[in-house]
């Protein structure tokens, strides 16, 4: 709830939330303050949480577990406050997944350039929309775009070095980077590729 507030607005008011809470800090009142620096072991429910958390991600096909899919997790395995005020206000799961989806969803999209390589410092993204530039490269603040066989496209402020190791990676990651100009023009998502070594 602290995490990521909007999660809950679609399915909770604002006295909701605020109850929940103060409900789950009453279950924990009188205990003792444990270390930071201790690591505790999760309970099974916690466990179990988290296992259908990640399989949530997988099964939506994205690549990172967000607090949607937390959220998921959490109402599968049933038995915390928080399921059983769902179960009350009678939010159904396919709900919460919609959520989960559009969330990651949208948070794909904000990153036009996701990084698909790094090495010694150089920084490889990848554009969504494939035109002419197949990646761009940033080294110490500095960018330049290049085609999928390494050519640089107009001129580039990146050192003779660097550019020289850019290149050397797209000749050896050819066809790693084609596989991934194609994936990017179906819709998906860039894999990253090895870095050069």
């Amino acid at each position: 709830m602290k995490e990521d507030p909007e999660l809950f607005s679609p399915f909770l008011n604002q006295s909701e939330i605020d109850d929940l809470r103060n409900r789950i800090r009453d279950m924990f009142v009188g205990n003792e303050t444990i270390p930071t620096n201790i690591e505790l072991p999760l309970s099974q429910a916690a466990n179990r949480a988290l296992h259908e958390a990640a399989e949530a991600s997988r099964s939506l096909r994205h690549k990172l577990v967000t607090t949607g899919h937390l959220l998921l997790g959490l109402l599968k395995v049933g038995g915390s406050l928080l399921s059983q005020l769902f179960v009350e206000k009678e939010v159904e799961i396919r709900e919460v997944e919609g959520l989960a989806a559009t969330q990651a969803d949208s948070r794909r999209k904000q990153d036009p350039l996701p990084v698909v390589s790094h090495f010694f410092g150089i920084l490889i993204r990848m554009p969504r929309k494939q035109e002419d530039v197949v990646f761009v490269a940033e080294y110490q603040g500095l960018i330049g775009e290049f085609t999928i066989a390494g050519k640089m496209l107009g001129d580039s402020l990146l050192s003779p070095t660097a550019t020289r190791l850019i290149q050397e990676w797209a000749l050896l990651r050819a066809a790693a980077l084609a596989k991934n100009v194609e994936r990017v023009r179906d819709g998906h998502d860039p894999l990253f590729i090895p870095p050069l070594e």
